[in-house]
Order: structure tokens, then sequence, then C-alpha cells
């Protein structure tokens, strides 16, 4: 579900016009990420790093789902890097290294899989990434060790259009 439609209790349905009476409220997913790298920044970021590099945890080991490189100020780069720079390794955290789609290797820097960050983001993709993530902040009171994927739970009743759909466990 993409989101929510909202209208002032008063309002009243014109067709054909856009109004500030009724609202597109987006649905967005929050995560617990493990940052296992980082992509070498460049043009204006040439100083910090253009991405993170993230993963969750599961069964066979650390798993890559997606980069963020947006939500981040000049400072929080410079901090963040400052955090990444001692924990740099020279192989992948993940089990298999992933493909990033326009990242060369040799951009990517890897890092110990120790700090864990938040973000925001549109939903999951059926490759299971991140799809527009965005980084809301470094999580100090988590382990990366306890990050896994957060599943949300399914409510009882999913409504489509006229059509009621009622889901069972």
């Amino acid at each position: 579900l993409e989101g929510v439609v909202a209208k002032r209790l008063d309002s009243h349905y014109q067709p054909g016009r856009r109004s500030t009476d009724w609202r597109k409220v987006k649905v967005r997913g929050r995560q617990e990420v493990v940052v296992a790298g980082y992509t070498k920044g460049q043009g204006r970021r040439s100083r910090g790093f253009g991405a993170l590099v993230l993963g969750v945890h599961e069964a066979g080991g650390l798993r890559w789902i997606g980069n963020v490189g947006t939500g981040f100020t000049d400072a929080e780069i410079e901090r963040v890097l400052g955090l990444l720079k001692p924990l740099e390794r020279a192989d992948s955290p993940f089990p298999e290294p992933p493909k990033m789609p326009r990242v060369r290797r040799s951009d990517v820097v890897w890092v110990e899989p120790r700090l864990v960050a938040e973000v925001e983001f549109a939903e999951w993709t059926r490759e299971g990434r991140l799809r527009a993530p965005v980084y809301l902040g470094l999580r100090e009171d988590k382990t990366a060790s306890d990050v896994r994927r957060e599943r949300a739970p399914l409510p009882d009743v999913i409504r489509k259009g006229r059509r009621e759909l009622r889901l069972s466990n």
C-alpha cells in the first residue's frame, strides 16, 4: 500500500480539480541497518563519502540491502566518516560481495560491520533491497549483531476499492 488519502471533514470531491482539502499521505518504512562500507565521494563530496553500504543479518550472514546517499548534512558526513575510517578492512564483510549497479568495486571501502544506522524508505523491492532510502542517523543504542530485517505485522483487514480482503494467519 503506497499511502493514505486524507481530507478535510467538511470538503467535497470536485472532479478534475486539485485542492489542498485532499492530500495523499505516503507510508514510509523505517529500518535499522548495519553499515558495511561506503562508496568514495565525488564532486562536492570528494572529501567524504557518496553513500553508505547497508546490510542486515540473516541466517547465512550479513546480506546487502542497498546503499543510502541522501539525508546527510556535510557535518554528519564528516562525523560518520571519522567513525568509519578506523573500521576499514580489505575485504567485504558480506559472504558474497554485492554487485552494486553503477558502482565500481574499486570505489567501495569496506568496514567492520559495527555501526548501526536508521533509514526511512519507500518499500522493499522483490530482490530484498530498500527503495529510496534516506539516512536518519546512527543508532548508538543498538549492536550490529542484533539488526535483522523488520517485518511489519499485516493488518487483519485490507480494503481494496469496494472489496474487503480478510487475511488469516
